[in-house]
């Protein structure tokens, strides 16, 4: 019998109290984490039945239904949708962390780094695997022409050379900022007009020197880098949510944007 992630997700609504208990809701490879208002309200054995799901526990605070690889992304759309939550729209980790008083700060952390490399990691494994194609196709000893090197190049290097890129949309997205603010950040941290950081270790180029009061600093690019993307995805929704509560409607469309993504790079 085909599952409906639409009767999935109303299932899973119904019996954790209705929309209107919903505090948030998003999902890893394999269950759907909600957190809730009211435990008192919860009809566990109807979230236990609900179609496809295979298992539903608590941990930390957070309710969390097994559906299973695939199926669960699209149970938590049609969950969405039912609660009227936009998919780009997400709590931020100091307002989970009040939503939830058993999670410890820990618990919090990792929750938090696993959300915001979850929507990534099906686009490493995919790179993964046409690394490996390659791989097999070499060790076969098939010679590709150079064409297919070149092809093949793009393929298994874009996603690992931008990977700035996928985190700081991924993070801005997660910490409650705008996600292409995000993207413009990444981009600026991989320009082809600084010098790869790699290249620099490798004594293959230099790194772009600015004197700063008397300070020399050594600029490069960060590519491949994962931790100080992360942290500048954070940091430039930090800053983005702290000047919309205190910049004008008039100029914010202005101010916001520049003001933003100037401290962001400037501090990366």
């Amino acid at each position: 019998m085909k599952k409906e992630p639409k009767v999935s997700a109303k299932q899973v609504l119904e019996g954790l109290g209705g929309k209107d208990n919903i505090e948030t809701v998003s999902h890893c490879a394999t269950r759907l984490r909600l957190t809730v208002k009211d435990e008192s309200i919860i009809d566990k054995k109807a979230v236990e039945d609900a179609e496809g799901a295979s298992g539903y526990f608590v941990k930390s605070g957070q309710h969390q239904v097994i559906f299973g690889t695939g199926y669960v992304g699209k149970v938590c759309t049609e969950f969405k949708k039912l609660c009227g939550i936009d998919d780009d729209v997400t709590i931020s980790t100091k307002e989970t962390s009040k939503n939830n008083k058993n999670t410890n700060k820990f618990q919090d952390i990792t929750r938090t780094i696993s959300d915001v490399f979850i929507p990534i990691i099906p686009v490493l494994l995919a790179t993964g695997i046409l690394m490996g194609l390659q791989g097999l196709i070499t060790t076969l000893g098939y010679n590709m022409s150079a064409e297919f090197n070149s092809i093949f190049s793009v393929l298994t290097g874009t996603a690992y050379t931008f990977i700035p890129v996928l985190v700081t949309w991924s993070a801005c997205k997660k910490f409650g900022g705008s996600p292409v603010f995000g993207i413009v950040l990444g981009l600026m941290l991989v320009s082809p007009s600084l010098p790869d950081k790699w290249d620099v270790v490798n004594g293959v180029a230099e790194a772009l020197k600015i004197n700063i009061a008397g300070i020399d600093f050594n600029i490069t690019g960060y590519q491949s880098s994962v931790i100080p993307a992360l942290f500048l995805g954070w940091f430039c929704a930090f800053i983005e949510n702290k000047l919309r509560k205190i910049v004008p409607d008039i100029l914010e469309m202005l101010i916001v944007p520049f003001v933003t993504l100037l401290t962001s790079l400037l501090l990366g």
